[in-house]
């Protein structure tokens, strides 16, 4: 079955764009994408990694995974000790960055931080070949509710 997933970035950001910066899944230079399963997740994941300002005005846009694309997916459980650690991102950065290295799929499908147990997202390796077999949809206008950020 498809997964479909969104992306939620400034609007001064394409959605497609990526920085190459060190995050909880990946190593600096590696160039992939943070994606969420649901848009209130992906949500979620803006407020916290804006700590305690509002995030910038945004936009979000919907990809369709489909069946013919290969994931990689690990659970919590499949998961060492601390690679949920708000303030150390060690180690689920070096399982991402091998994950990014050995180039076997695009996705990576990995639990939310802020959304555990329940939610999920996904790495999205640029590089990878099956990237442009991805299907985006237009970005549209995220309206942050003010009241995320009382």
């Amino acid at each position: 079955m498809p997964i479909r997933a969104v992306r939620v970035c400034a609007r001064t950001w394409e959605p497609l764009r990526t920085s190459g910066r060190p995050n909880r899944w990946n190593a600096s230079g590696q160039h992939v994408l943070y994606l969420s399963e649901h848009f209130g997740t992906a949500v979620l994941e803006t407020v916290v990694n804006a700590a305690t300002t509002a995030p910038p005005p945004a936009h979000a846009t919907w990809v369709t995974i489909g069946d013919d694309i290969n994931v990689v997916e690990y659970t919590a459980t499949d998961l060492p000790d601390g690679w949920d650690d708000p303030d150390d991102q060690s180690v689920a950065r070096a399982i991402g960055a091998a994950w990014v290295a050995a180039g076997a799929t695009a996705c990576l499908v990995v639990p939310s931080v802020p959304g555990r147990p329940y939610e999920r997202n996904i790495v999205v390796n640029t590089r990878h070949r099956d990237f442009r077999k991805l299907v985006w949809e237009p970005a549209k206008l995220v309206p942050w509710d003010p009241r995320l950020f009382a």
